[in-house]
């Protein structure tokens, strides 16, 4: 029996630059990058996993510094007993300048750094790990998996990186064509969501999410090859993301909304990141920055977006104030306003400023 662990789509030294929440939050979404896979390799040597497949974009683009290498060389290195396949992806490409090219890399680690089909057999544990990184021209990846040649008396895995569908920029043959190759397992990594494609061929997804993009758990695929072969992914994220949609009434209030907000997003709300998507119709008056505020103590991260539509009959209002301020300043916004937020927000600012020095409300 063999013992794996399949990864990928880690984005070592990612900077998150043009994430919703912050440099802050993004410099240290990047260390628990770093935590979460040596958090990993240490679990692969604490269940004595005979190999670690990590199915591309172990880096991210630009990433792959002096010191981000020592750092990963060193983690590699602490599992001396796990065997460690690296297939590049499509933003650690093997270039001119990739340090995978590098010769000092920990013994137990093996880079398929080569453009086209590459492969190493493990004599040790009688398995032998065939890849083909990223490739643009899906018949050119056609042309490679018919050079695979089954290693007789060993367990035969195969690692890919790209996706299904001729629309995608990494397109994959079709499931059936992989079947074919009767492979014992296909590794595949650039899809961010963990999916079982067939029992033995699958995404592992991203080992941490990175962005609101990114919901649902996240982790690796934990399996064992035997004659029957078992498989399992295993939900190792430190954080996840969490998009909530919450229908307000006119008669809540914000401590009535906060205690819905606890009920949505459950007992680990202090270790995510949340998205919430307020809908439905809003108390006239209520301060959505004083809401916002009571629940950012509630949870690590907050997003607070407001599509509910306050409790104002404005046809009757305009109707009732025709030829005065309020009136006219209604008249002023076209329905095509109302679907920009920005214009939404700026015009019930007026609205409120003009009902409270008026006897309407």
């Amino acid at each position: 029996m063999i013992s794996f662990i399949h990864s990928g789509d880690i984005h070592l030294g990612m900077k998150f630059k043009n994430a919703s929440f912050g440099a802050d939050k993004g410099k240290a979404r990047r260390e628990e990058l770093w935590q979460s896979f040596g958090d990993m390799i240490e679990y692969a040597i604490k269940t004595r996993k005979d190999l670690v497949l990590i199915s591309g974009d172990l880096f991210e683009d630009g990433s792959s510094t002096l010191k981000n290498i020592k750092r990963l060389k060193d983690t590699l290195g602490t599992a001396k007993n796990q065997h460690i396949v690296i297939l590049p992806g499509n933003h650690d490409p093997v270039t001119s300048e990739s340090p995978y090219l590098g010769d000092d890399w920990p013994d137990n680690v093996t880079i398929l750094n080569q453009n086209g089909l590459q492969h190493v057999f493990i004599e040790k544990i009688k398995t032998s790990v065939w890849g083909i990184g990223a490739l643009r021209n899906e018949g050119e990846l056609k042309s490679e998996l018919e050079k695979i040649k089954l290693v007789k008396g060993h367990k035969n895995i195969l690692m890919l990186h790209g996706e299904f569908g001729s629309n995608g920029d990494y397109p994959l043959p079709k499931v059936e064509e992989l079947k074919r190759l009767t492979m014992d397992y296909i590794a595949l990594g650039h899809i961010h969501s963990p999916e079982f494609i067939h029992k033995n061929i699958a995404y592992c997804g991203s080992l941490e999410p990175l962005d609101f993009g990114e919901t649902g758990h996240r982790g690796f695929i934990e399996g064992e090859l035997s004659n029957e072969g078992s498989y399992r992914f295993v939900n190792f994220a430190k954080r996840n993301f969490h998009i909530i949609e919450i229908e307000i009434t006119k008669e809540m209030t914000i401590e009535k909304i906060v205690d819905e907000l606890m009920l949505s997003t459950g007992e680990n709300r202090n270790c995510n990141f949340y998205r919430v998507v307020l809908t439905g119709i809003s108390p006239l008056f209520i301060d959505m920055k004083a809401l916002e505020t009571r629940f950012k103590r509630e949870v690590y991260h907050l997003e607070l977006i407001d599509r509910s539509v306050p409790d104002i009959d404005l046809e009757k209002i305009s109707y009732e104030n025709r030829g005065n301020i309020l009136g006219m300043y209604i008249d002023s916004f076209s329905d095509e306003d109302f679907d920009d937020s920005v214009k939404k927000d700026a015009f019930y600012a007026g609205i409120y400023a003009l009902l409270e020095g008026s006897d309407l409300v």
